[in-house]
């Protein structure tokens, strides 16, 4: 820490420019783990459980509301905090479980690859407003991807992660909305869903 001593260090011209990742113990990582343990004695383990608990069950609760929307597919029911969804209109729907039901899977992939667009389009969209962050990712397993002969198709989906332990329902449920109304706005919907799960 004391400047005088750095002219032992040969070789070096501007010190202020020095990396030493990779170099050190910690590799140059801060004290993560500092901020949890303090927590921890502050607030106590079984408070945190509750956080954490409670975290989990509003995760629950967003879930259910994507599960009970008709113009959303959930792909993965929750790991904790996150979960998956995509969104579906549902003239895209329709026009899924027809080819799903022929057997059309030409059809199938074309519809999917249409759901991707735009599911990229929603998620940078939402993203662009900053009214609600979502990331999305590359998911497989979906009820209308199940007929393809290739199973390596992948799906776009929006990857939601629950953080903040003090969420309402409330600020849940206007959420979800303005995850609907800006997946109409983008997919340019004419009639939008009115029905709240």
């Amino acid at each position: 820490k004391d400047r005088k001593n750095l002219c032992y260090v040969k070789g070096i011209e501007n010190f202020e420019d020095v990396k030493l990742s990779g170099k050190t113990i910690q590799n140059s990582k801060r004290f993560d783990a500092f901020k949890l343990w303090t927590a921890l004695k502050f607030m106590g383990v079984d408070n945190i459980a509750k956080l954490i608990d409670y975290t989990i069950d509003m995760t629950f609760y967003m879930h259910k509301l994507f599960e009970n929307a008709e113009d959303f597919e959930n792909l993965s029911d929750p790991q904790m905090n996150i979960f998956v969804f995509r969104y579906i209109p549902s003239e895209l729907k329709k026009e899924l479980e027809k080819a799903v039901t022929k057997k059309n899977f030409e059809r199938v992939r074309d519809v999917n690859e249409q759901l991707n667009k735009l599911n990229v389009k929603l998620q940078e969209k939402l993203q662009e407003e900053g009214n609600a962050w979502l990331s999305y990712t590359i998911f497989g397993k979906s009820k209308y991807n199940k007929c393809y002969k290739d199973s390596n198709t992948k799906l776009i989906a929006q990857r939601l992660v629950l953080m903040n332990p003090f969420v309402s329902t409330e600020s849940l449920d206007k959420s979800f909305l303005t995850i609907r109304k800006t997946a109409e706005r983008v997919a340019n919907i004419k009639m939008p869903v009115n029905k709240f799960p």
